[in-house]
């Protein structure tokens, strides 16, 4: 059972995991993507709250190093500090000590693609269709789904993936911008020659 001090700390990274998420949708796909400088930037504060939370995260991490949700936690700060490789690493202690925890497999996907410049790599490729094998409506999984697919090539499969997703996808999404650019990047032209 977690402390009142580990809620609080547990509840300030969800908090973070909206910031990071618009941040990550506004900057994700191709390499040729402009990116949200203005989504980037944190102040002072955040950073001195973002370092206590990491303090109280390790110390708790140190006096039990098999605590899967600590690591999770250290995986979302580390990916909103966009330290991706520190965050996979994180992500992936979090897998071993819960093999059967998608969400971890997602964030891993997700930590690994952003490590990796924005591709999909085959590992990410690997635990994206695990995560879609279980949770096929999963968002997360299947945006880097239909980017591994353009990334390889295959535009058709690529824009029904990302037309699935829009349509799927709440109205205030923080990728529905990134996957209409994606989407129509990959729209196949029509019979006469226009789109």
């Amino acid at each position: 059972m977690l402390v009142n001090g580990w809620k609080t700390v547990a509840n300030a990274a969800a908090a973070l995991i909206v910031v990071a998420s618009l941040g990550l949708y506004l900057h994700l796909g191709s390499p040729n993507l402009p990116s949200s400088n203005g989504a980037k930037q944190s102040q002072p504060s955040a950073n001195t709250e973002i370092d206590d939370m990491l303090a109280k995260i390790n110390a708790r991490l140190q006096s039990n190093p098999n605590d899967g949700e600590a690591w999770h936690i250290l995986g979302l700060l580390k990916f909103n500090l966009q330290k991706y490789a520190q965050a996979a690493d994180a992500y992936a202690k979090a897998i071993e000590i819960d093999p059967a925890n998608i969400d971890n497999k997602s964030a891993l996907a997700e930590a690994l693609v952003q490590a990796a410049g924005g591709i999909v790599t085959p590992k990410a490729q690997s635990l994206i269709a695990e995560v879609l094998t279980q949770t096929p409506k999963d968002f997360r999984g299947r945006f880097y789904d239909a980017m591994a697919h353009e990334q390889a090539g295959d535009q058709s499969g690529a824009y029904a993936r990302w037309q699935a997703l829009l349509a799927d996808s709440p109205a205030d999404a923080p990728w529905l911008e990134t996957a209409q650019q994606h989407a129509a990047a990959t729209k196949p032209p029509t019979p006469n020659g226009s789109n």
